[in-house]
């Protein structure tokens, strides 16, 4: 017989770090850094995709996403679209997220995020506002070396506060 594990879910957790990643990616700073701010809804967005797969998914992202368009002031649905492709990515091969080493996962939050500038400069470039260069990749390299404590945090977090699952 088989036997299905449920992850537990915190969605207070869940939407709280979303909500402080979504703060932490509007947050002032001097303008020689702002190509060093990480993607921090990327980061905590693929966390809860490979942490939960069966409760957080695409309808989560695109949320998230929206939220962030209305948050940053850019066209509704310009992060949606982006967000929605990234947790498809996930949902499709979590299971090989998971089973990576840390180091895997940080390429593969390298590309993730990577894929994310790269859509949101695209759509940018449709409407003629993009900066011209590739520095806009420089957040997603950024993304990639915060992953690991940012990874151990959440974790704990998600331990810590999640609802104890009963057998």
């Amino acid at each position: 017989m088989i036997v299905r594990r449920i992850e537990p879910v915190s969605w207070p957790l869940v939407i709280g770090s979303l909500l402080a990643a979504a703060w932490l990616s509007v947050l002032p700073l001097p303008q020689g850094l702002l190509w060093l701010r990480p993607c921090w809804v990327v980061l905590v967005l693929v966390y809860w995709l490979v942490a939960l797969p069966s409760h957080v998914g695409v309808g989560v992202a695109w949320l998230a996403g929206l939220v962030m368009d209305g948050v940053t002031g850019s066209v509704l649905g310009q992060q949606a679209l982006s967000l929605a492709l990234i947790a498809f990515i996930c949902q499709v091969s979590y299971q090989r997220l998971r089973m990576f080493s840390v180091l895997q996962q940080m390429l593969v939050m390298l590309v993730l995020a990577g894929l994310h500038q790269l859509i949101y400069h695209w759509l940018h470039n449709v409407r003629g506002t993009a900066a011209s260069g590739i520095w806009y990749l420089l957040p997603a390299l950024v993304t990639a070396v915060c992953w690991p404590p940012a990874r151990v945090i959440l974790r704990r977090l998600h331990l810590a506060i999640a609802p104890v699952s009963r057998m």
